[in-house]
């Protein structure tokens, strides 16, 4: 695979091949190496590399660029897996930005109803932002959907606290 890259070094489906190969190997930083070429001379935007090159910012602790790598995604496929997940998770989580991760849960409840980590999420943002009826609201949704999660109730809990709401 390695000599094919020596004939032609801009053929970004070698180089993102080359970059799974690292992943595979356990080799981030070489990588994202290969993503970052592989998406400069990538045609059109493609998702698989963003999406690709936005986990292994995850695993580096790199947030900003993860989102923004995420971003793109969302803006090619708006149905692709776990997108609006992710990008909730990122804005609440690590951009402390209530407003935006609300916003992506949001639209990961729209494309799948039966999301309860979009539910989960979404009320975690109300509670952080201090919504806490839009909280309570949000962690019911998730409990009716999957009731194993401890953390629901946690903070389904502390929302009902604030609003002195005990019952239930």
């Amino acid at each position: 695979m390695e000599l094919a890259l020596s004939y032609d070094s801009t053929n970004f489906k070698v180089l993102y091949d080359l970059a799974r190969r690292k992943i595979n190997q356990n080799k981030p930083d070489e990588a994202l190496t290969y993503l970052n070429k592989a998406i400069y001379h990538s045609p059109n935007p493609m998702p698989g590399l963003h999406y690709a090159r936005g986990n292994l910012f995850l695993a580096k602790e790199k947030h900003k660029e993860a989102y923004d790598d995420f971003v793109i995604v969302s803006q090619i496929e708006p149905n692709a897996d776990r997108i609006w997940q992710i990008l909730g998770d990122i804005a609440l989580l690590h951009l402390k930005d209530y407003d935006k991760a609300n916003e992506y849960f949001s639209k990961g409840i729209a494309t799948d109803p039966n999301s309860y980590e979009c539910y989960l999420g979404k009320g975690v943002a109300a509670y952080n932002s201090g919504n806490y009826e839009v909280g309570i609201e949000s962690f019911n949704q998730a409990s009716n959907i999957s009731m194993n999660h401890p953390e629901i109730y946690y903070f389904r809990a502390h929302c009902k606290a604030e609003t002195k709401d005990t019952e239930g």
